[in-house]
């Protein structure tokens, strides 16, 4: 939900803040967090008509079912309760500058270890991400 690349990420860090303010507990605000997307994910499925089929397609493929309760725990529950322990201890712009670095920090291993090209727009931001990230711990 709020680690990198969603929309809204930025503003829903500064909300889970206010939500966990007073070091309420991180779990506490991920269950409520959990509980309102769900409701509001299968409340969309029940207006667009699709909740038979989207249990269907789950039923039936019973192979995805440990893929999609590893994605769930690793995502969904430990990430945003991480999140949620990281802004409860720094500033949101430092936690969800570090919550997006890891979508470019690869970029190097990438043309090493698979010798894949990278272009000089993803070596320039790649730079400008460090180099931010350097300048906010240093001012932090």
């Amino acid at each position: 939900m709020w680690a990198g690349g969603d929309r809204g990420a930025g503003g829903g860090l500064i909300l889970a803040k206010q939500g966990a303010a007073d070091n309420f507990p991180a779990l506490w605000v991920t269950l409520m967090h959990m509980t309102a997307t769900t409701v509001t994910l299968w409340l969309v499925t029940a207006l667009r008509g699709q909740i038979r089929e989207a249990l269907g397609r789950f039923a039936a493929d019973r192979s995805a079912w440990g893929s999609t309760l590893a994605g769930s725990f690793l995502g969904p529950f430990l990430g945003v309760t991480l999140s949620i322990v990281a802004i409860q201890h720094i500033a949101v712009e430092i936690a969800s500058t570090l919550m997006a670095l890891p979508s470019v920090c690869p970029l190097p291993l990438c043309a090493l270890m698979f010798g894949e090209r990278i272009g000089w727009q993803a070596v320039l931001g790649t730079g400008v991400a460090m180099v931010g990230m350097t300048l906010l711990c240093l001012d932090g």
